[in-house]
């Protein structure tokens, strides 16, 4: 079953905009912590909003300072939290200017006594150490729903992160898109393999796709007899990452959050250049034969996966496999 709740779904919609290269995955986090060690800190964290803890779902943050997995096994947790909250001291006082609120670190404590958090986020965050680049799996609680409501206002107040890209080494993904539909975390979270979502927009009737990634969108069409598009006068719009972000909030207000599921064909990889250089009459290479293969997607992340099928009028996907999560990994259902 896939668990996203209406709250963690409207966090991850607000922060992947405005989340710098250093965060690498963000998803709702509903796996069950990976360490258990009987010292795996749990470090508190007060703010002007609420109460909130981290909990790291490795120790490879301490592995530079310790270098020894047996060490680490024994040392007791108020050590191994004073030393992540020397890892993450700038961000969290960065992150306390940002939204105008006073951060600190008021203590570190076991992981078990994160049962008294409601709710919490999972993240993959770059650390940069002496010798090498450290990419840190951590998880965010919050102490209840309202914790999180107050954290979504500030962080939506935010400037929506504006990279810097070279447009001759830095590669996109063009997402291929049979079609889309809008669903409720409720009703998504209810899909089981076997299920046939109808498609709100479907464009295979006329062997027609959209394509897009972060800075286009536009149509192509699908060529007889190969695995090749070409891309159509229609709606190619494009989009400048450094003042605008393809980010969308398709609800007025978290309680009516509506997720934008996309269903994918695949995706094709090539340099901000390259896609730059798309105009109409351009062909994609699909690079696969296998147009009855769809992949399910919230926030460009991999949920699911499902056939093609006709149910009437319409074209819907039946649901295969599933996973718990964006970013988790995807089972099957048999």
């Amino acid at each position: 079953m896939i668990n996203i709740s209406t709250q963690k779904a409207a966090l991850i919609n607000v922060l992947a905009p405005r989340a710098d290269s250093e965060i690498v995955t963000l998803n709702p986090g509903e796996n069950s912590i990976e360490i258990r060690a009987a010292n795996t800190p749990l470090v508190i964290i007060n703010s002007d909003l609420s109460e909130y803890a981290l909990a790291p779902l490795s120790f490879d943050y301490a592995m530079p300072e310790i270098g020894n997995a047996a060490i680490l096994g024994n040392l007791p947790h108020e050590i191994l939290g004073a030393l992540l909250e020397k890892k993450l001291g700038e961000r969290l006082t960065a992150l306390g200017a940002a939204v105008n609120s006073s951060i600190s670190v008021t203590g570190y404590e076991k992981c078990d006594a994160a049962s008294r958090f409601r709710e919490h986020l999972d993240f993959t965050l770059k650390i940069e150490g002496e010798s090498e680049e450290i990419r840190q799996p951590l998880r965010l609680y919050f102490k209840n729903d309202s914790v999180i409501r107050l954290f979504i206002e500030k962080i939506g107040r935010l400037p929506v992160t504006a990279p810097s890209l070279n447009p001759d080494t830095t590669e996109l993904s063009l997402d291929i898109l049979a079609g889309k539909q809008y669903l409720t975390a409720e009703e998504f979270g209810s899909l089981r393999p076997g299920d046939t979502v109808i498609l709100d927009s479907c464009f295979l009737k006329e062997r027609k796709v959209a394509v897009q990634s972060e800075i286009m969108r536009c149509y192509a069409i699908l060529n007889d007899g190969d695995s090749t598009l070409t891309v159509s006068e229609e709606e190619l719009v494009w989009k400048n990452m450094e003042n605008d972000s393809m980010a969308e909030t398709d609800a007025e207000s978290i309680d009516s959050l509506r997720l934008r599921v996309n269903f994918s064909l695949g995706t094709v990889t090539k340099t901000l250049e390259e896609i730059r250089q798309l105009t109409a009459g351009s062909v994609i290479d699909l690079g696969t034969g296998d147009l009855d293969s769809i992949t399910v997607k919230i926030n460009n992340q991999a949920v699911a996966r499902g056939q093609l099928i006709q149910v009437g009028d319409h074209y819907g996907v039946q649901i295969t496999d599933i996973g718990t999560g964006p970013g988790q990994k995807i089972t099957s259902g048999s």
